[in-house]
């Protein structure tokens, strides 16, 4: 948990100055995420690469989505990738090699986040799906929105999921019955990200 200390410290140091450019993708990146001594970046390249944070090397190119990826999930041992092709991989983060493929979404996979029990998946076709990330067994579908979901969390506590939609409202749902607990009112735009 210490491995981002020396890399804050030099952002501090050096007054905000870069400390590293990761380039290797020939689209947009449209997400990225860190954990521990890894970044892992989605493109519309349809690739997400894997790199060491701290030396800035490329560990892994993973190919698989037939679309753009616009979403990228890192935990302690898997990565999880949601595309525009209605798909999210599960990856796993040392060898880059691919456990499963997560289907049901109608629409493009716009958001995932990942807990250690967990796979919350957002998708414009208006639902969020929470998976068994060990068995793939889908646990609920989350109907509410009436329009894209954009943004999906998993709260640290392990008790709730919030979600984030063009229809200018964000959710709060209980993540063991999946019944909605909360709508979020007073946005007069999308709700493109949320956060527990």
């Amino acid at each position: 948990k210490y491995h981002l200390v020396p890399l804050i410290n030099s952002v501090i140091q050096n007054k905000m100055s870069i400390v590293r450019t990761f380039n290797g993708h020939s689209d947009t990146v449209n997400s990225v995420s860190v954990e521990s001594k890894y970044l892992a970046t989605g493109s519309s390249d349809k690739n997400v690469k894997i790199w060491d944070l701290m030396s800035g090397k490329l560990l892994y190119t993973l190919i698989g989505h037939k679309d753009w990826v616009m979403s990228v999930c890192l935990g302690k041992k898997y990565l999880a990738t949601g595309s525009f092709d209605g798909t999210t991989k599960l990856w796993d983060l040392t060898s880059g090699k691919l456990l499963h493929t997560f289907n049901g979404h109608s629409d493009c996979v716009s958001s995932v986040s990942m807990g250690s029990k967990y796979l919350a998946i957002g998708s414009y076709d208006r639902t969020t799906k929470l998976w068994n990330l060990e068995s793939g067994k889908l646990l609920h579908t989350l109907t509410g929105h009436t329009d894209n979901v954009w943004s999906v969390s998993l709260g640290p506590n392990k008790k709730y999921i919030a979600t984030g939609s063009g229809d200018e409202t964000a959710k709060l749902w209980d993540l063991e019955s999946g019944k909605l607990i909360y709508t979020f009112t007073g946005h007069k735009g999308t709700l493109t990200s949320v956060s527990l």
